[in-house]
């Protein structure tokens, strides 16, 4: 049996595209922590059985004192949502243990998993077969056509490409067009993937990408993880107003090199809402001018399955 873990706020507009996905492709369980314990879809998470909801509380707050992590992250908690799911992963996995839950994948709640040749079944029983103990994918990152975006799972579908599947033509070209910045800004947000572990293995999550020692683990090229970062305005603006004011650094040690997410932070911190709706149409109009000769290149990929396979469910 597989799963997922999320750590998640204000998801009302994808949490069932989010949930119905993950089980429709054969994900067995679902365990989702509300970072906000008065999450209004958390009650829409609770139709499904297949589906464990775990509030931020006092009780959640209490167990996460237990983990191993909890040391370092304590002094994040509050700072850092990082912190909250390093913290939520190392629960789940002992969780898992008490399910029966043989591998464990974590994402964000703007994620969907893709396999493209398996079933999630068969993947997993590979890595098993395999002696893979931890597994990293790389993640593709969505392009937004509109500023008004409501469930971006089913109406998104266009993704540029990792970095790690370019061709050094690709990257060449890339790296001439003045609005990614020489490949700085080529990706909005991260692009060093995200991972699954095996629940029986000696690993802990090392960060919200991957899992430590690295002992075992393998690069998997046949499955990606679909990022759906800030489609739509209304998302944008919920996420860097609940932000908030951070700082330049996570953890106040390691420099955030993403353009996007400090000026985000920027434009919203007066809470001037027609100003950052202008920035937002901006750079994405800036983006999408891009798109058929990006397209031409191969860089950007057409990925029509998750919003086929939502629409056929509902």
């Amino acid at each position: 049996m597989n799963a997922v873990v999320t750590t998640l706020r204000d998801a009302q507009p994808v949490i069932d595209s989010f949930i119905q996905y993950h089980l429709h492709i054969g994900f067995d369980k679902i365990y989702l922590f509300f970072d906000d314990k008065d999450d209004l879809s958390v009650s829409i998470a609770e139709k499904y059985p297949q589906v464990e909801t775990i509030v931020n509380d006092a009780i959640l707050q209490n167990r996460w004192k237990s983990a191993l992590t909890y040391p370092f992250y304590k002094n994040y908690l509050n700072s850092e949502v990082m912190a909250r799911q390093v913290l939520n992963v190392e629960i789940a996995m002992g969780l898992c243990l008490e399910d029966g839950i043989n591998w464990l994948l974590h994402l964000d709640i703007d994620e969907l998993f893709l396999t493209y040749f398996q079933t999630v079944k068969d993947h997993f029983d590979d890595l098993d077969r395999q002696n893979c103990e931890s597994v990293s994918y790389l993640n593709y990152e969505s392009i937004p056509q509109s500023i008004h975006i409501n469930d971006y799972f089913q109406e998104v579908k266009c993704f540029k490409k990792n970095p790690k599947v370019l061709s050094q033509k690709q990257w060449s070209y890339i790296q001439k067009l003045s609005i990614f910045n020489n490949g700085d800004d080529y990706f909005w947000f991260y692009k060093n993937g995200k991972s699954a572990v095996k629940i029986n293995s000696p690993k802990l999550p090392d960060g919200v990408h991957a899992f430590k020692p690295e002992d075992n683990h393998f690069a998997c090229y046949d499955a990606v993880i679909l990022h759906f970062p800030i489609c739509g305005f209304r998302h944008f603006w919920n996420k860097y107003t609940h932000l908030g004011n951070f700082e330049n650094k996570w953890f106040g040690r390691h420099e955030i090199n993403f353009r996007m997410h400090l000026k985000a932070r920027d434009i919203t911190r007066n809470n001037d809402q027609s100003l950052a709706k202008e920035f937002y149409r901006t750079e994405i109009q800036n983006l999408n001018a891009l798109k058929n000769d990006l397209m031409k290149q191969g860089i950007l990929e057409q990925i029509i399955f998750p919003s086929q396979l939502l629409r056929s469910i509902r």
